[in-house]
């Protein structure tokens, strides 16, 4: 039944393949008997005997046959019993295999098909890692996304690979990048003789000064209040003169927990749990979670976010404290006094973009790295009680770097209005700005053209008015409502030019400070060119885009490679083909910004992304002319053929008849050249121009049917996302740990047959002994029986008895677990951490009682999650017959099965009402 169920044979099917077998033997029998009958009727005639006919299948008198075949799920009953009974073997097996190079991936489609209650499943994902010899070593079922529900499994297995001996991880591949802080964290091997990537890691880091007191996290009301009190007491008596000049001013910053989608999207923040607050030589750390959660803060804490006197300075504060006004049901605009850093810098003329990060923003002002390469960053730990020295220091620079930056900001001279009552001097410095105000346009000086009352070119200039000469147009496309209607300001020609504008649209230009003493250092990349263009995409990692369907019109990358080898090559010239201006023009702005980012070849990731999930990014028009043309462009870039073996192949090409050439052979062969060629992504200098160019030729090329480009917005952000990851190094090869194993050389061509470590794929499936072995698997699937048949035999060779074990008894490479201390590595189902039973209100584990946790199946509202987890566990742990639920799985349900539902319900309540 093992072996039926491992060769892909349900219970369903063996059971009736069980009684196909009984009914065969009955009629074997029953032929038998009546053979048996026929050769002895002129007996049975002589004695008068009557024959008995053969009894039915099912008689269980003594004569019958007594047929019986267990049912579907008796045989699974059984099976999971025998499972369970050698479960300690099994682990015991797994957790003895090597893991030099570990490949961990997230399935979130088998949870679906395997446990279900009540029609929704049990378990959100299932996280399976396999080492070099594509060996399962991690099997786990999750019942929620967060690091800390697997980082159990992680940390037992490497403490178990030191205890049998084996190296820790060198190489680990994974489909979600954000994931290698954590990765590092528990493999500590992951960063020998590497340098975290950071984008401005040139730069000495911020630290904070010995002088500066970092508080220890406060919990307690009393604690908050006690220092919120001491930060209102800085303030001076209030009079007559008080000003912006004499307010106080603190960095402030929050932290929350970062929710993940099934596909290891970041979807959104969790409640606000940390506000670490700078003032002064003090950082206080405040830990609220437990507070938002009832709705309410502490009194003091109040009153220092809604006084206006107290200036918060930090990056997107408002939208901080917003969120808490919302938390905690307060009025709109009641925390206020707050100074965004990035609206500040822009309005200082040092950024173009508002939007600019924090990390960027303390490398301008500050010339400091602001380390934002840490698990802290996105982290779903923010809400323990205790935080870790890490979390601690992530917070309190946070804080202390937006006031560093708020201060050096207030040094530099801010572009003023023009006096509207007084006529400015011819040659003034001065700056255009858009309709709106919002964007720098043009800059240059007020023109000798211009005097009070005095028409120019024909237009009366009015006191409200003036003439500018513009020396520099930075939006050619902004329009002017001047000239009775709206111009384009690249109608007025190259500059020097002269025109007329409202002074409300002008700004005197500071000049230069010389208070910001460096500006961020130039790096060397790929190109130098550098650019403005918007990033609105996080590249930390990509994921498979969500909401995709396999019906639509649109289709994925990864889905062409398998058609490649049976589609023949198709020239395509791209002289002919047009060019989509818009398509053209986003791509290189987002190829100038990716170049332009710093670009440090000292740096490596022994963290790598799997390079083969980057196809499944890419969701391309299905009927393009040029889809399966940039797929193989695209590969063609990515994967570079090792040159020794493409010369061999080219070698036994040229003796064929007719003649083979390399090219042939990849184009309709290509999984025969795989095999015999290695391919190797090359370092990050040199992968980064062949993909960009791949991407600058293809993106924009219109499709002669329909005109739409190949490359729309979301495939340039995915474009921008692969760049990024390029650039970072997280796609190329290690220099000196080996991907590719020789398994043998081909007896008819004489070329060698590769296997390739690279990538996730063994986490996909297909994973078969041979990789482990050399040779298709040979014996039974019993270890128990193995590990003892090899131990009695060591017994007997060491007695004597035996002179040695003849070889293919045991097989090859076999380690016997019977010789080890047993392992605890937790494979299976893992268990809920235990802060997650004390937060979720659930009781401690016993044994005796059997509880599952699944899905909530009540129609209940948007948050908050954590009360109603609360809630339903509190009423589970009086009622046995209750399932305990966590917030992924009510978060689930609400938004899968229940707004099915709901959407159900209104369709036929507006029916009915129609």
């Amino acid at each position: 039944m093992r072996t039926c169920f491992q060769h892909g044979l349900g219970a369903k099917q063996f059971a009736n393949a069980l009684r196909v077998q009984q009914l065969q033997q009955y009629d074997e029998l029953h032929l038998q008997y009546l053979y048996f009958i026929k050769n002895s009727h002129s007996l049975h005639s002589f004695l008068g005997h009557c024959v008995q006919l053969f009894l039915p299948f099912e008689n269980h008198s003594p004569n019958g046959f007594a047929g019986f075949v267990p049912s579907a799920q008796w045989l699974r009953d059984l099976y999971n019993a025998y499972i369970e009974d050698h479960a300690k073997k099994f682990n015991q097996h797994t957790a003895m295999l090597s893991a030099d190079i570990l490949a961990i991936d997230h399935s979130f489609k088998a949870p679906k098909q395997i446990t279900k209650i009540n029609g929704e499943q049990a378990f959100i994902g299932l996280l399976t890692g396999t080492n070099e010899r594509g060996e399962i070593r991690l099997c786990n079922l999750v019942a929620m996304k967060a690091h800390s529900q697997f980082e159990m499994a992680l940390r037992n297995m490497s403490n178990l690979l030191t205890t049998y001996g084996h190296s820790q991880p060198a190489l680990m591949y994974t489909d979600n990048m954000s994931d290698q802080g954590f990765l590092k964290q528990v493999f500590p091997s992951l960063q020998e003789g590497v340098s975290p990537i950071e984008k401005h890691s040139q730069l000495e880091s911020l630290e904070v000064p010995s002088n500066v007191v970092i508080s220890h996290p406060l919990q307690s009301t009393v604690q908050i209040n006690n220092a919120m009190r001491s930060i209102i007491q800085l303030l001076p008596d209030y009079d007559s003169s008080f000003g912006a000049d004499k307010d106080l001013v603190i960095g402030l910053d929050t932290e929350y927990n970062v929710e993940v989608s099934s596909h290891r999207y970041v979807t959104g923040q969790g409640q606000t749990a940390i506000i670490q607050i700078a003032c002064g030589n003090n950082i206080f750390i405040l830990q609220i979670g437990a507070m938002i959660a009832s709705g309410c803060l502490p009194i003091m804490l109040k009153q220092v976010l809604s006084n206006p006197c107290i200036i918060k300075v930090g990056r997107n504060v408002g939208a901080d404290l917003q969120y808490l006004e919302s938390a905690v049901s307060a009025s709109p605009k009641t925390f206020v006094g707050t100074v965004d850093l990035g609206k500040m810098t822009k309005e200082c003329l040092v950024s173009k973009d508002a939007w600019i990060g924090l990390a960027d923003l303390c490398a301008l002002m500050l010339g400091k790295c602001l380390n934002k390469n840490v698990p802290e960053c996105i982290s779903d730990l923010w809400e323990n009680d205790t935080l870790s020295e890490a979390q601690i220091c992530y917070a309190a620079l946070d804080a202390y770097a937006s006031l560093c930056i708020y201060q050096k900001l207030l040094m530099i001279s801010v572009p003023s209005p023009l006096p509207l009552d007084t006529s400015p001097a011819p040659s003034t410095p001065i700056l255009l700005y858009s309709s709106d105000k919002s964007c720098l346009i043009a800059q240059g000086c007020v023109s000798h053209h211009y005097g009070a009352d005095e028409p120019f070119n024909g237009i009366n200039v009015t006191k409200m008015q003036c003439v500018i000469e513009v020396s520099d147009v930075l939006v050619p496309g902004a329009k002017l409502p001047i000239y009775g209607s709206k111009k384009l300001l690249s109608s007025f020609g190259t500059p020097l030019f002269h025109m007329v504008c409202l002074k409300s649209h002008l700004r005197l230009a500071p000049p230069p400070s010389p208070s910001l003493s460096q500006d961020l250092p130039s790096h060397n990349g790929p190109s130098s060119s550098p650019s403005s263009f918007p990033s609105s995409i996080p590249t930390d990692d990509l994921e498979d885009a969500p909401g995709t369907d396999s019906n639509s019109l649109e289709k994925s990358v990864a889905s062409m490679l398998d058609d490649l080898e049976s589609t023949a090559s198709s020239s395509l010239s791209l002289s002919g083909c047009s060019i989509d201006e818009q398509s053209q023009e986003l791509g290189d702005e987002i190829i100038k910004k990716v170049a332009s980012m710093p670009w440090d070849t000292t740096h490596q990731s022994w963290v790598k992304k799997d390079a083969f999930h980057i196809f499944h990014q890419f969701y391309l028009p299905a009927a393009h002319g040029c889809r399966v043309d940039f797929v193989r462009a695209f590969w063609d870039s990515l994967f570079l053929p090792d040159q020794g073996d493409k010369s061999r192949i080219e070698s036994w090409g040229a003796k064929q008849q007719p003649l083979v050439t390399y090219e042939y052979l990849l184009c309709t062969k290509p999984k025969w050249v795989l095999d015999r060629c290695k391919r190797v992504i090359p370092p990050p200098e040199q992968l980064y121009p062949l993909v960009a160019k791949v991407f600058n030729i293809y993106g924009s090329l219109k499709d002669a049917k329909s005109g739409a480009p190949l490359f729309n917005k979301a495939a340039w952000g995915v474009a921008q996302q692969v760049l990024e990851l390029i650039r970072k190094g997280f796609l190329s090869d290690p220099l000196d740990i080996a991907l590719y194993k020789l398994l043998f050389y081909e007896r008819k061509t004489g070329l060698p047959i590769y296997r390739c470590l690279q990538g996730t794929n063994f986490t996909e499936g297909g994973v078969g002994t041979f990789n482990s072995t050399g040779l298709p698997w040979q014996s039974h699937y019993d270890i128990r029986l193995i590990n003892c048949l090899h131990e009695i035999l060591l017994t007997l060779e060491a007695d004597g008895l035996i002179s040695n074990i003849p070889e293919g008894i045991i097989p090859k490479g076999w380690i016997n677990g019977n010789f080890y201390v047993p392992s605890t590595e937790v494979f299976g189902i893992l268990p809920i951490p235990e802060a997650l039973h004390e937060k979720s209100g659930m009781v401690q584990y016993n044994e005796s009682i059997h509880r599952s946790q699944t899905h909530c199946h009540t129609g209940s509202s948007e948050p908050p999650w954590e009360q109603i987890v609360r809630s339903w566990n509190a009423s589970a742990n009086q009622d046995s017959m209750l399932s305990y639920k966590l917030i992924e799985h009510l978060r689930l349900y609400y938004n899968g099965t229940w707004k099915s539902i709901a959407n159900v319900k209104q369709t036929y309540a507006e029916t009915t009402a129609a």
